[in-house]
């Protein structure tokens, strides 16, 4: 437990790509490596090259920042 707060961000990564490829499931990640599974979810879909989806909302005000208004 303790080693686990003294890791920084990066070694904690490496330690959740490491769990993954030893296929445990992203809850169980998130107990090891005391990490949301949020933050698990966005390292592995990096690592697995799924692209993040942006939502509506987001998609709705990346437009509207460029002037598009339809």
């Amino acid at each position: 437990m303790y080693l686990l707060l003294r890791m920084n961000l990066e070694e904690k990564k490496n330690l959740v790509i490491q769990l993954h490829k030893e296929g445990k499931t992203q809850r169980d990640i998130a107990k090891t490596a005391h990490m949301s599974v949020r933050d698990i979810s966005r390292i592995i879909r990096k690592i697995d090259g799924i692209p993040e989806e942006k939502s509506i909302e987001t998609k709705a005000l990346d437009l509207f920042y460029q002037g598009k208004n339809q």
